[in-house]
C-alpha cells in the first residue's frame, strides 16, 4: 500500500555547535508540501501547499502551534515566495484566465497580511497581465516588480514582446515609471509556471528570488542571466551585467558590492556603482542556491550539481511516469577571499547543504541526508559531525538558540526512480524523524 508523503517542521532546543540533543521541542506534521520557512519575530512563517489548497502559516516557534493561517482563494495561485518585512507579509495571488492557453493573461494581486493576526491589511491589483518574476519588493510606499510576457512563442526569443520593470504606488496602483526590456533569453526553463497551486506544485517557488536596493538604485537579477541596476526615481537602466546562464537566488548587497551566483558555474562580485566586475570565481558547479555567509575577509558559498525536488506527491500520484527527475546529488562549501575571489578552501560533500551558518567561530552546515557538520572557518577542515537521522529540506535559525528543521519522508530521487518505489508502509514517525534513543 502506498503511503501519502509527509512533510514536517520541528524544532531542536540545542546550540548550533556541540551535540544536537535527541529530544525535540515540538513537531508540526502535514501531508502538504512545505516551502520557504522564514523567521518572523520569534516565530516562523511558511507556505503549505497540497491537495487541500495553498496557505500561509505562522507557527509559534516555542510551541509549534499555529498562530494563524491564510488560505489562497480557490481558483487563484500563489506566485513566488512571500516577502517578510518586519511584521508585514507581502504575497502575490494570481489568477490565470485560461489555464490551457500558454499565452493567457494573468491577473495578479499584491496581498499584504498583518504578521500578527494573518488578516488582510490591503490588496492591490497590479497594472500588468504579464508574469511577475520576483517575490514582492516594497520600499518608500512603492511596489517594484519585473515582468516577462507569457505567450506561445516562449522558446522563440526573437518574437517576444519586451518584458518590463515597473514601479507603482502601493496605495493606489498608479504607475510611477515603466521601463521596457527586450527579452534575450539565455535559458527559458525558470520562467514557466512560476505559480504554486493546489494541483500544480512547482519547484521554483522554493527559490527565493528577490530584489535589493540602496538609497538610489534598485538591483535585480533577470531570468535571461543579467543583473540590472535601475534608478529608483526614474526607472532608467543605469547598467546591466551579463552572465552566461540564469540566476539562482537574489543578489546580496554589502559595502557597495553585489554578490550572487549563476548557473554558469561562477560566483560573482559586481560593483554596485558601475556594474563592473570586481571578481568572479569558477566553482565547477551551480552556485548560489543558498545565501552566502560573510565571515571577516571572506565569503562562504555553497556550490553543487542540483536538481531541486521538482515533483510533489500530487503530481507523482497523477502521473507515475513522470520520473525524469533527480534530487540533490553533490555539494561543496567554498571560502572565497572577499577582495579577490580566490578560493581559500573547499569542503566537498555528498548532498546539498543548508546554511552555511556561523556560530562560535565555526561554520555549521546541514545536509539533506541529515548530517550536521562543523568546519574550521580558516581551513575548512571538519571539526565535528553528527547524524540527525532525518531527511532535511531546509534549516531556519530562530530566536532562543533554536533551529526549525524542515523534513520529509520522501527519499532521494534518482533518474528512473518512481515515487511509488520510495514511499512505503511503516511508522511515519520513524521514517520521518528517526527512532528515539
Amino acid at each position: 500500500m502506498l503511503r501519502t508523503a509527509r512533510w514536517a517542521l520541528l524544532v531542536l532546543l540545542a546550540a548550533l555547535t556541540g551535540e544536537v540533543a535527541a529530544g525535540r521541542s515540538w513537531e508540526y506534521t502535514t501531508a502538504s508540501e512545505i516551502f520557504g520557512p522564514r523567521a518572523i519575530g520569534d516565530d516562523v512563517v511558511f507556505v503549505e501547499s497540497g491537495e487541500a489548497g495553498t496557505r500561509i502559516v505562522r507557527l509559534n516557534a516555542g510551541t509549534g502551534r499555529p498562530v494563524w493561517s491564510y488560505a489562497i482563494e480557490p481558483g487563484r495561485r500563489l506566485l513566488r515566495l512571500p516577502t517578510v518585512d518586519g511584521q508585514k507579509i507581502y504575497l502575490y495571488s494570481a489568477a490565470i484566465e485560461n489555464e490551457r492557453d500558454d499565452g493567457s493573461a494573468i491577473e495578479t494581486r499584491l496581498v499584504t497580511l498583518d504578521g500578527g493576526s494573518g488578516q488582510v491589511a490591503s490588496s492591490l491589483s497590479l497594472p500588468t497581465r504579464d508574469l511577475v518574476v520576483h517575490s514582492p519588493f516594497v520600499a518608500n510606499g512603492r511596489l517594484y516588480f519585473a515582468t516577462v510576457p507569457r505567450d506561445d512563442n516562449f522558446y522563440e526569443p526573437s518574437r517576444h514582446p519586451p518584458g518590463s520593470f515597473v514601479a507603482c504606488e502601493l496605495a493606489s496602483g498608479r504607475i510611477v515609471w515603466k521601463t521596457a526590456l527586450p527579452l534575450r533569453q539565455a535559458r527559458a526553463t525558470d520562467l514557466q509556471n512560476l505559480t504554486l497551486g493546489s494541483r500544480s506544485v512547482n519547484p521554483w517557488i522554493a527559490r527565493p528570488t528577490e530584489m535589493t536596493a540602496d538609497e538610489s538604485r534598485l538591483y535585480l537579477g533577470y531570468p535571461n542571466g543579467r543583473l540590472f541596476g535601475l534608478d529608483l526615481r526614474t526607472g532608467a537602466i543605469a547598467w546591466q551585467f551579463r552572465t552566461r546562464d540564469r540566476f539562482l537566488v537574489s543578489p546580496v548587497l554589502q559595502d557597495g558590492v553585489l554578490y550572487f551566483g549563476s548557473q554558469d558555474w561562477n560566483f560573482y562580485a559586481v560593483r554596485a556603482a558601475t556594474g563592473t566586475l570586481a571578481w568572479s570565481a569558477a566553482t565547477g558547479a551551480d552556485v548560489g542556491h543558498s545565501a552566502p555567509l560573510f565571515d571577516r575577509d571572506q565569503i562562504i558559498v555553497s556550490s553543487g550539481e542540483y536538481q531541486l525536488l521538482p515533483i510533489s506527491s500530487i503530481v507523482m500520484f497523477s502521473n507515475p511516469e513522470a520520473n525524469d527527475y533527480a534530487d540533490h546529488s553533490t555539494n561543496s562549501i567554498l571560502a572565497l577571499d572577499l577582495a579577490s575571489g580566490k578560493i581559500r578552501w573547499r569542503h566537498d560533500g555528498a548532498s546539498v547543504s543548508y546554511g552555511p551558518l556561523l556560530r562560535n567561530q565555526r561554520v555549521v552546515i546541514f545536509d539533506a541526508r541529515g548530517l550536521r557538520t562543523e568546519l574550521d572557518p580558516d581551513r575548512g577542515t571538519v571539526l565535528r559531525e553528527q547524524a540527525l537521522n532525518m531527511l532535511l529540506r531546509g534549516v531556519t535559525p530562530v530566536t532562543g538558540n533554536r533551529l526549525v528543521l524542515q523534513t520529509s519522508n520522501i527519499a532521494f530521487f534518482r533518474r528512473g526512480t518512481h515515487f511509488r518505489d520510495l514511499v512505503t508502509d511503516g511508522d511515519v514517525r520513524d521514517r520521518l524523524l528517526g527512532s528515539e534513543e
